[in-house]
């Protein structure tokens, strides 16, 4: 049986929540649901929220690059991603798949909250599923997502809205830029399954 991605991922939404100040992290609530507002936060909050959307899963770590990969790729660290269940990790809970949108709002979202929703083709060809008391959802927006997007969500997940987190981290922030980066593995797997390389014979990836 494989591993419950949202009950290993829920104390790592706990402990975000608990060092949101530390981690510059705005919490607020949003029609009963937690909304962590990232926009502000900086690479160690990029990191962490890395490892939500794996799933907990996986290894998020961030080093000063070497002389020659900066002056190759004109940056200070570099970000390494591994998973032993690099499946489930990326595909399963990382990937954003899942499209939301009403009116004006729109983002896809990334995390354990998909596993629950069951919203895309991938997961019957994954064959997985799990229940969940609580779940967390990111998203690449500064928009809080209105009413009806947060109805949606606890519908689809069968999870109280008062049970969900959303995570909002706009590309054009560090912390959000540094998940982005992270999700290195998550293209890989992702450009495996468009060739049809049996996923079944992926054992890790780094």
């Amino acid at each position: 049986m494989p591993p419950n991605i949202n009950a290993l991922s829920q104390p790592l939404v706990d402990a975000l929540i608990a060092d949101a100040k530390a981690l510059n992290l705005h919490i607020s609530q949003h029609h009963g649901a937690v909304i962590v507002d990232a926009k502000n936060g900086d690479l160690e909050a990029g990191r962490r929220i890395a490892e939500i959307c794996m799933g907990g899963l996986g290894e998020v770590e961030i080093n000063p690059a070497t002389n020659a990969q900066a002056k190759s790729f004109g940056a200070d660290y570099r970000v390494t991603s591994r998973a032993q269940q690099a499946v489930l990790a990326c595909l399963g809970s990382q990937y954003a798949g899942w499209a939301l949108q009403h009116e004006k709002f729109f983002s896809l979202g990334s995390g354990p909250a998909r596993i629950l929703a069951q919203r895309e083709e991938l997961f019957k060809e994954l064959a997985i599923s799990e229940t969940a008391e609580k779940t967390s959802l990111v998203l690449e927006t500064e928009k809080i997502p209105p009413a009806e997007v947060i109805e949606k969500v606890a519908r689809d997940t069968k999870i109280k809205p008062e049970n969900l987190t959303f995570i909002l981290t706009p590309i054009t922030s560090i912390t959000g830029t540094t998940q982005v980066v992270a999700r290195v593995l998550e293209v890989a797997l992702h450009k495996l399954h468009t060739l049809k390389f049996a996923l079944s014979d992926v054992v890790s990836g780094y």
